[in-house]
């Protein structure tokens, strides 16, 4: 018999997904492991990510675009004088957090913890965001339809917005010409998520890093600094990662996006796959590391760092790639044999990495070599050379690679915190 045409495939009706799923945990009759996953699913059925139990937010993945977040929504839970009576939203516990930091003058936690790809660094981003908000004050609309700001909405308002007593301008400006702590806060993301995240077989953009973020409100509730400690930088990715995984983003950035006059200065070449580090390349869709680069650029610019620091940032990250190149050889056997286990450097390909490697770094050939190759070490009151085994060559190499990019990732934080406390 002949198949039946398949029907049209109609829109998802999600409101009785919606309707289903309880939000309030707390409201739940039975709360256990199965009508908690049950309960998430009807969620995500609904598109809706947020559930709520009591202070704890439960936050789902939905690995697709909601538009459950941007300015309406963000000003809907800062206007709101009870921000806990809105549906539950990682914007809401920022608005609790912030309002109760004012009302009662104690710190404030926000811990958001989760598996990779639970989507912990996007609802960072959003808290952020919120709280970078609270320096800059919205504009609202009266009774009479015209819009006010400044004291005038806060005077109308009341509530949690009357702490802020703030034109429509931001309150903090950075003397050298980086911007508002607002937007200087917002732009140090773009930093972060290309020299700290990478993609992995689950996430796309995972941090490989543990980061505590300090804000810091003076008793109106103006944001006034920001400081950033990261930790537990994951240096093994720099020198190798799995299949369908990749290594930090900054390093395929550069190659991408990297200018001409860049590309002959950090002998960079056409593509990113020639260089070891960054092998196996598999490109996965939507992964722009074009735009990623000129968001770092964007970024560098908007923090205040000169464009000599920038340049030697993309220096060291290019330095690095080389350092990769730099492939070891097994010694030739000498007249005694004892020598055949030995490393040494005979690719030309290989001389050319250290060579490009050594002129960025701003060392001479043969000491980067010597470095690789041998190991100084003292012996009573003599200094005694060991010339390095292959393995052991790669290994040094490896660790110098990972050195120079932690170092970098290091002084990079600490130059967004001193933007964000100028």
């Amino acid at each position: 018999p002949e198949e039946e045409a398949a029907e049209p495939r109609r829109p998802r009706d999600t409101r009785g997904a919606a309707a289903m799923a309880a939000r309030e945990l707390t409201q739940m009759s039975v709360l256990d492991e199965g009508t908690l996953a049950s309960n998430m699913k009807a969620m995500l059925d609904g598109e809706q990510v947020y559930a709520r139990s009591g202070q704890l937010l439960i936050s789902l993945n939905p690995f697709r675009p909601l538009g459950l977040y941007g300015e309406k929504t963000l000003l809907e839970y800062r206007s709101s004088t009870n921000p806990g009576s809105l549906p539950p939203h990682i914007y809401g516990v920022a608005a609790e957090a912030h309002a109760r930091l004012i009302e009662r003058g104690k710190p404030q936690t926000i811990i958001i913890s989760g598996e990779s790809g639970a989507g912990k660094t996007e609802n960072a981003k959003y808290v952020m965001e919120y709280l970078a908000s609270t320096v800059v004050m919205p504009p609202t609309v009266g009774a009479s339809g015209k819009a006010s700001t400044g004291s005038e909405s806060a005077r109308s308002q009341g509530g949690m917005l009357a702490f802020f007593g703030m034109g429509s301008q931001s309150n903090v400006q950075d003397s050298g010409g980086g911007g508002s702590l607002h937007d200087r806060l917002l732009r140090s993301n773009p930093l972060l998520e290309a020299f700290g995240c990478a993609r992995t077989e689950h996430n796309a953009n995972s941090s490989r890093y543990g980061k505590f973020v300090e804000l810091r409100f003076d008793r109106t509730g103006k944001l006034t600094e920001c400081r950033l400690t990261t930790y537990l930088l994951e240096k093994s990715r720099v020198i190798s990662h799995a299949a369908m995984e990749r290594s930090y983003t900054a390093l395929y950035a550069l190659c991408a996006g990297a200018s001409s006059r860049e590309r002959k200065d950090l002998s960079l070449p056409a593509t990113a796959d020639h260089f070891a580090y960054l092998r196996p390349l598999q490109p996965r869709a939507g992964e722009d590391d074009v735009a990623t680069q000129v968001s770092v650029r964007e970024a560098f610019e908007r923090l205040g760092v000169v464009p000599t620091d920038q340049a030697d940032v993309f220096a060291i990250l290019a330095a690095v790639l080389h350092i990769g190149n730099v492939a070891f050889e097994r010694k030739a056997p000498g007249a005694s044999g004892d020598e055949g286990d030995m490393a040494t450097l005979e690719a030309a390909t290989a001389k050319q990495a250290l060579k490009a490697a050594a002129g960025l770094l701003g060392v001479a050939d043969s000491h980067l070599s010597e470095a690789m190759l041998a190991q100084r070490m003292r012996a009573g009151a003599e200094w005694v050379t060991r010339s390095h085994h292959v393995h052991e060559a790669t290994s040094t190499r490896d660790a110098l690679a990972k050195a120079l990019y932690a170092n970098l990732f290091a002084w990079l934080v600490r130059r967004i915190s001193e933007s964000l406390r100028a």
